[in-house]
């Protein structure tokens, strides 16, 4: 597998981890990530993703918080689903 393919893949497996098995991550990322209904109460379709703070610069763009949620959120909805029901 590619090197940029393993850096998403374990970068995917990181947020994975946060989501539905919180006690795995260092207690640093227990609070890491925000959901978009911890930012807002009104209901939207993106009301479950992770919350993206837009970066104010491209160095911004590298770090991990804000990867880590543009690649969550930019994988289907089916995929994020059968990830948690396989947990169930």
């Amino acid at each position: 597998m590619p090197l940029d393919h393993l850096h998403t893949q374990q970068l995917l497996v990181l947020v994975f981890k946060y989501l539905y098995y919180n006690q795995l991550v260092p207690s640093i990322f227990h609070s890491y990530f925000v959901h978009n209904h911890d930012i807002h109460n009104y209901a939207t379709r993106t009301r479950s993703d992770l919350h993206i703070f837009v970066p104010n610069s491209s160095f911004g763009k590298r770090k991990i918080k804000y990867k880590c949620s543009v690649l969550w959120n930019s994988l289907p909805d089916h995929l994020k689903s059968l990830a948690y029901c396989k947990i169930i």
